[in-house]
């Protein structure tokens, strides 16, 4: 339920980030399960009510360009401490004292 009014359920959005290909590794890293991953989780956690946002974010973005999409979204949408807001990640990634997305 929302702080402001206990009656209102808070509202959830679900966001999925998908790179299949990164360009500093050889064609061969290619990882072609992504579609269908975010689209199998998006269909999976639909059904508890949270509603899809950004659609196809992720194929060739830059981590600035994800942040900066991100960002400006959370504002139009005014996302506020009521909200829910999922974030699910298909792609590369590395571990080198912390973890990092490879966008």
């Amino acid at each position: 339920m929302s702080e402001t009014d206990p009656t209102t359920p808070a509202r959830r959005h679900l966001i999925t980030i998908g790179a299949a290909r990164y360009r500093n590794l050889p064609d061969a890293a290619y990882l072609p399960q992504v579609d269908a991953d975010t689209a199998t989780v998006a269909a999976l956690i639909e059904r508890f009510g949270y509603r899809r946002a950004l659609a196809g974010l992720g194929e060739y973005a830059t981590a600035e360009h994800l942040r900066r999409t991100m960002s400006h979204w959370s504002q139009d949408a005014e996302i506020g401490s009521d909200d829910i807001v999922a974030v699910y990640y298909a792609g590369h990634g590395l571990v080198d004292d912390r973890h990092y997305l490879l966008c």
